[in-house]
């Protein structure tokens, strides 16, 4: 660069009360650089009117032209973006990272936004966590919410203690509170639906409403809009009265010399021979209703958990009507 050119260059540069500015040739204000108003202590402010409000706010850190525009007294709050917590007037130990992440948050505290337009429409709402594009981004007074995802959480408004973890999950929420979704599109078009657990892809992906929800597994309860649905209690209660309470009618009538022995033998006729035959009746079972077609509907899905639950049911019956016990009487 000439030294005609650097002096052009210099004339454009002003320091103003803990301001410092570089013009374009124009006249505006490329870049402007502050330590906050006379009273803040240990504040950077770079970008055009990057924190110029700021009065007494102290540790505060903005990069990005309009970021952390209106602080006040606010502090421990870092903006990173154009417009980043561009609102903000008092709250304090906010995180925003994206072009206007946090925009309109003004008193709210303890927030972090993690993406353009993450958790913009934020105004007092505390303890927020968005991760990703519009994540949260409807958000005005709800509290305690994690949402990590693209478009995760991003209609809930007032909502609480509400986790989304994936692409879409709970992205129609508006004011439903204590969800749990985890994969993509679970829970996608819960409304008002409270107290609901969906783990796996589309799992709940139909609830829009219901409460107390649980549904593990892909699709999961996706065809429930109902409340007090478990998908996954069935197997519980499988696994405690069938599996555990016959190891532990095995230990208690089996002689202690043979007692080991006997364990193997239910190991081995439940989980061997048993997984074996079950796992092959229920192939042909299922590619019986598949034939042809790439995957199962609803209504032949249904058709086919009838076939176990029926098996179940006569098993029951014969087990009732025909296990009768031996009951030794007690030595005196």
């Amino acid at each position: 660069m000439s030294s005609s050119a650097l002096a052009n260059d210099t004339e454009l540069m002003t320091i103003a009360s803990s301001t410092l500015s570089v013009k374009s040739s124009s006249g505006s204000a490329a870049i402007e650089v502050r330590t906050g108003g006379p009273n803040s202590n240990d504040n950077m402010f770079v970008g055009v009117q990057a924190g110029q409000a700021n009065t007494t706010g102290s540790s505060n850190t903005a990069l990005g032209s309009f970021a952390f525009v209106s602080n006040t007294t606010g502090s421990q709050n870092t903006a990173a973006g154009a417009f980043a917590l561009q609102a903000n007037t008092t709250g304090s130990q906010n995180i925003a990272f994206g072009n206007a992440a946090l925009f309109a948050n003004t008193t709210g505290n303890h927030n972090t936004a993690l993406g353009d337009i993450a958790l913009v429409a934020n105004t007092i709402g505390n303890d927020n966590t968005a991760v990703g594009y519009v994540a949260l981004q409807s958000n005005t007074t709800g509290i305690q919410n994690t949402a990590v995802g693209v478009s995760a959480l991003s209609a809930n408004t007032t909502g609480i203690n509400n986790t989304a973890l994936g692409y879409n999950t709970l992205n129609a929420t508006t004011t439903g509170g204590v969800n749990v979704a985890v994969g993509f599109g679970a829970l996608s078009v819960n409304l008002t639906g409270s107290h609901n657990v969906a783990v796996g892809g589309a799992a709940l992906g139909n609830n829009s409403t219901g409460q107390y929800n649980t549904a593990i597994g892909d699709s999961a309860g996706r065809v429930d809009t109902d409340s007090f649905n478990t998908g996954i209690a069935l197997h519980g209660i499988c696994y405690d009265f069938f599996f555990v309470t016959g190891q532990i009618y095995v230990d208690k009538k089996a002689n202690p010399l043979i007692r080991a022995q006997a364990q193997g033998l239910i190991v081995f006729v439940t989980y061997g021979i048993g997984m074996l035959v079950g796992a092959q009746t229920a192939g042909m079972a299922y590619n019986k209703f598949l034939g042809s077609a790439n995957a199962l509907t609803l209504p032949q899905w249904q058709s086919f958990w009838w076939l176990p639950a029926s098996f179940a049911a006569v098993i029951l019956l014969f087990f009732i009507f025909t296990f009768k016990e031996k009951k030794l009487d007690a030595k005196a």
